[in-house]
């Protein structure tokens, strides 16, 4: 499986905002692209990640556990970021 970092990006923030809309917003992309996205991770994995409500998402387990590690790998992509930025800087 290979990740996309904006389905990743897509994911946490939709998680964090109990919505699709909102998340896709954030992202620059359509509700329908991101909508897509999210379907198109959850079949790459093999399960679902949210619960669709009238009001919004929640997290299913197997969500709960992706979120910790999308935070984890968005984290640690800031941190290599401010690592390498230092050397693009001449220092």
């Amino acid at each position: 499986m290979r990740y996309d970092l904006v389905d990743i990006k897509l994911f946490v923030a939709a998680a964090e905002a109990g919505n699709l809309t909102r998340a896709a917003a954030h992202c620059c992309l359509s509700p329908s692209s991101g909508s897509v996205r999210i379907k198109n991770l959850e079949e790459a994995l093999g399960v679902a990640l949210f619960e669709r409500r009238t009001h919004g998402l929640t997290l299913t387990d197997a969500g709960r556990i992706m979120l910790s590690h999308g935070r984890r790998v968005l984290r640690n992509l800031e941190q290599l970021h401010a690592e390498l930025s230092t050397h693009a800087s001449g220092l």
